[in-house]
């Protein structure tokens, strides 16, 4: 998590993503960066805000696959 300061109003988050490698293929490695709102995250646990930016990230990729597959 990356906190730029008190004037900028959002913590951002970094998602992980890996896939082992198989004898197939080799590994692959994405991340997101998720911008959540301080005022909204702001008496949350770790854990708390580690899965909002999960499902947001989720969400995220999951769009972007949508909308890659339509073209």
């Amino acid at each position: 998590m990356l906190d730029r300061g008190p004037e900028y109003g959002f913590l951002e988050v970094q998602v992980n993503f890996e896939e082992e490698p198989s004898a197939t293929k080799g590994a692959s490695f994405a991340f997101v960066i998720v911008p959540l709102a301080k005022a909204e995250v702001g008496s949350m646990s770790f854990d708390e805000i580690r899965a909002i930016a999960l499902s947001k990230a989720l969400s995220f990729m999951e769009d972007c696959t949508k909308s890659s597959n339509s073209h």
